[in-house]
């Protein structure tokens, strides 16, 4: 019976039965011969040779493998014939199916770009809405976007329906939003520049407009508590409707805030006869003065600014009767009736009432 060297031991597993394992040499042993080291580092490159030749076979078959893989594209619509817009915004994207390498579909960009041309309207058309249905996979271009190798399955979804619409032109009248109330006893008034301006659309959406009034508004001036003319350069807010545009997208308004017109009833305003020089040459003057006005005394009504409707007393304020605007009663001898004229003061508005605003002229012999 033989007995192990000293290089080897017996090592029991019960498994596997007794095995002969290697064990490191002892401190005192003599190193390998140089032959066998040589074998050991020429097996070891053979297996990390075999190692990476399988690896690269491996990313070969995957990188020619083909399949199907989905990318998003966004669509880039010619414009519309001149005279002629869509009704709504087509669509913008669409999913599409590709198939080829995998190698080919990794290269490509996370999204795509395709164009769709111009869908014509016939030259003959008469009516206002036209109905267009894009195939997607026969309509879109795709050269220059996609290599050869690489072809579109199906696109999600394949077809789209293109509504186009006369372009019409209307015109709007600008509105100011004020918002608040100016100081006590001021008001305010605005005007705008451009007080019309012009708004493009599809022929039903001009249609709706002409219905519910032909205005558009302006961003909101808030005039609360103020006491001065102001002016202000404001966006317009654009109408409510698919397609519609306006021309001119701001506006200046002028806000002119003043005092507020103060009304005051004055009694006893006297009348008085204004004479002419046709009066005074022909001699009428005696005879006139012999008259009597009745009522001699009326009620006016004066509108103007608080300072100078405040200051008035009757005899600033001038009510008048002319011979030639007389006429006479016929049930009445030497009884004429006038109809009453009045100056207004400096700084007012004007006579807004006179009571009564007919006097009657009594000649009396």
């Amino acid at each position: 019976m033989s007995t192990p060297s000293d290089s080897t031991i017996l090592s029991p597993n019960p498994a596997l039965g007794a095995q002969m394992a290697p064990i490191p040499p002892s401190p005192g042993a003599p190193p390998a011969p140089r032959k066998t080291r040589r074998r050991r580092r020429v097996e070891g490159l053979r297996v990390a040779l075999a190692l990476l030749m399988g690896l690269t076979s491996w990313m070969v078959i995957e990188a020619t493998r083909t399949g199907q893989a989905a990318v998003e594209a966004t669509l880039s619509w010619q414009t519309p014939p001149a005279g002629w817009q869509f009704t709504r915004p087509p669509p913008a994207s669409v999913r599409v199916w590709l198939w080829g390498s995998r190698q080919n579909m990794a290269s490509l960009p996370r999204t795509l770009s395709f164009e769709v041309p111009q869908t014509l309207v016939p030259p003959e058309e008469t009516g206002d809405l036209i109905d267009r249905i894009v195939n997607f996979k026969d309509d879109v271009r795709t050269a220059g976007v996609l290599p050869e190798s690489i072809s579109i399955v199906r696109f999600e979804p394949d077809t789209a329906t293109v509504q186009f619409s006369r372009t019409l032109d209307y015109s709007l009248t600008v509105e100011a939003d004020l918002r608040g109330s100016p100081a006590e006893h001021f008001v305010a008034e605005w005007r705008a520049s451009p007080d019309k301006v012009f708004v493009s659309g599809p022929k039903q959406e001009m249609d709706r407009l002409a219905a519910s009034g032909p205005r558009v508004l302006t961003e909101t001036i808030d005039i609360t508590g103020r006491n001065t003319t102001e002016s202000h350069v404001v966006r317009l807010l654009p109408p409510a409707g698919e397609g519609v545009a306006l021309r001119t997208e701001t506006v200046h308004v002028t806000v002119e805030i003043t005092e507020a017109p103060v009304v005051r009833r004055i009694e006893r305003v006297p009348v008085r006869l204004l004479l002419s020089a046709w009066d005074e040459w022909a001699g009428h003057r005696g005879g006139l003065a012999r008259a009597r006005i009745d009522p001699p005394h009326v009620a006016v009504t004066i509108e103007g600014s608080r300072i100078a409707v405040e200051s008035l007393t009757p005899e600033l304020i001038t009510v008048y009767v002319r011979p030639d605007m007389m006429w006479a009663r016929p049930d009445t001898p030497g009884v004429y009736t006038a109809r009453l004229l009045a100056v207004p003061p400096s700084g007012t508005v004007g006579a807004a009432r006179l009571e009564p605003d007919e006097v009657n002229w009594i000649i009396e012999e």
